[in-house]
């Protein structure tokens, strides 16, 4: 399963940045993200792991994470694996394009290992991608109100 969105946002790549690496802003946009928390020790960089603690319903799951590239303010890429996704390894990465003007192109793309899947789950990840893309659409949606809300105030302080 593949997912990918272009998202068009009225803000900087260093205006977006923190929106897309801090926890806090992350679950401003990120609807039932509860916590992420760093496991490893050290500065963010390739091979840093994390804990997410993610609302799936009525349920609480966690997801182990590791981070897979890392070049701010323009590319950061993940690795998830656990939560209700059990045996696949989910892969999301934020590529964020300065277009001039105050304006940035985010490229998002989502991938599923699902080799590792049982028959039922892998028959079932079309259904996933469904409710995952609306999903998506809801979350870059906001992303982008809060991100331009934030630059316009910024540009208006000063």
């Amino acid at each position: 399963m593949r997912i990918e969105r272009t998202q068009e946002i009225a803000c900087t790549p260093e205006q977006l940045w923190p929106w897309i690496e801090e926890p806090e802003k992350q679950q401003q946009w990120m609807e039932g993200l509860l916590s992420n928390e760093a496991t490893s020790d050290g500065p963010t960089r390739p091979g840093s792991t994390f804990r997410l603690r993610l609302r799936e319903g009525g349920k609480i799951a966690d997801y182990d994470g590791r981070i897979t590239a890392y070049d701010p303010p323009r590319h950061m890429a993940v690795a998830l694996s656990g939560g209700s996704m059990k045996n696949i390894e989910l892969h999301a990465d934020y590529r964020l394009e300065a277009l001039g003007d105050g304006r940035t192109r985010l490229l998002y793309t989502s991938t599923a290992d699902t080799e590792r899947a049982g028959v039922l789950m892998r028959a079932l990840m079309p259904l996933f991608g469904f409710f995952a893309k609306a999903q998506l659409n809801r979350f870059l949606r906001t992303l982008q109100r809060l991100a331009e809300a934030e630059a316009q105030g910024a540009a208006s302080a000063s």
